[in-house]
């Protein structure tokens, strides 16, 4: 199918689903939700980052504008008053204007069985996520989660959280030497703290810190990281609110950096250049304001700033993104 057939596709499913506000009023509310948006964005740094699911790559430093559209559908089995179970299905696809290279597509299943507990104040949410993606036209990653997460009110504007998460990912590009294979089992935990800034909970302050150990099958990609991400969000007025976030991460690699990426060198059949041990420490601030338009239809502007500080030169940049959105919500 062409890239114009699935563009098409994908903003004719928006549209339906965004202008359904009308039939969701006059419907019997079911245990059922509903997500679309579609968007533009301008990326003024296209790349794959080696440390998120939907950026994945070496940096460029090409920009490009992309559109974009995303569908979740969502169905809650209330098994008890305490037990449920939320079956979910997300569908992601973006396509870029002239780096197609980079075009992405994302199939995701997950089961979430929640557990409340101590009256309610209490509540335990397991996620267990299958995740297929797409980079061009071939098969890129896919992956196996597994993510235990507890809440705790202490006071009704005061929650704590407290997870771990399990994960298998499977890396399918091509590996030139044996020590860039990005396939890893990752171990992780996290505490956070959230204070509700109004009793109808609809602002926040939060504090997350996170660990992760990635074991990886090449050498270039056994790391271990340190996340501090602090987060705010709060309605400006009854139909606006914003959310702002800063995101501090050090990334320190187990292992001597062998650059895999000189072609010459690999041709050639001469081995490749060993590089000390790699660190990353990145810092990324965003910031999006959304705007409730009409019966869970919703606009939304964003935009976020990344810096990435390494010893290895190919892991230096800059970069931000800017866009909008507009999405609807049942």
């Amino acid at each position: 199918m062409s890239k114009k057939k699935l563009m098409m596709g994908g903003m004719v499913l928006v549209v339906v689903l965004a202008f359904s506000p009308v039939w969701a009023a006059n419907s019997e509310k079911l245990p059922l939700s509903i997500e679309v948006n579609a968007g533009l964005d301008y990326d003024s740094n296209v790349t794959l980052q080696s440390r998120e699911d939907d950026t994945a790559r070496f940096v460029f430093g090409n920009g490009d504008g992309l559109y974009k559209h995303q569908a979740n559908v969502g169905y809650n089995l209330g098994l008890t008053n305490e037990l449920g179970l939320l079956c979910q299905y997300s569908f992601y696809q973006d396509m870029h204007f002239r780096l197609t290279q980079y075009d992405a597509m994302i199939h995701n299943f997950g089961l979430t069985p929640t557990w409340r507990l101590f009256n309610g104040t209490g509540q335990l949410v397991s996620l267990f996520n299958f995740t297929y993606m797409d980079i061009g036209s071939d098969k890129y990653k896919t992956a196996y989660s597994v993510l235990p997460t507890y809440f705790q009110m202490l006071t009704d504007r005061t929650m704590l959280e407290f997870g771990v998460r399990f994960d298998r990912n499977y890396y399918w590009a091509p590996v030139f030497v044996q020590q860039d294979d990005r396939s890893t089992h990752t171990y992780g935990a996290s505490m956070g703290v959230y204070y509700y800034v109004n009793d109808q909970r609809t602002g926040y302050l939060m504090a997350r810190f996170s660990y992760e150990n990635d074991f990886a099958a090449g050498d270039n990609y056994d790391s271990e990281s340190y996340r501090l991400r602090l987060e705010a969000a709060w309605p400006i007025i009854k139909r606006l609110r914003t959310r702002v976030y800063v995101d501090l991460l050090r990334q320190c690699f187990d292992k001597p950096w062998w650059d895999a990426h000189n072609l010459t060198r690999i041709a050639n059949l001469q081995p490749p250049l060993i590089f000390p041990k790699r660190q990353d420490h990145v810092v990324e601030t965003g910031l999006n304001l959304t705007y409730a338009i009409y019966r869970g239809l919703e606009g939304q502007v964003h935009m976020t700033y990344t810096h990435s500080a390494s010893d290895i030169t190919w892991y230096k940049y800059d970069r931000f993104v800017i866009g909008g959105l507009i999405g609807y919500r049942y």
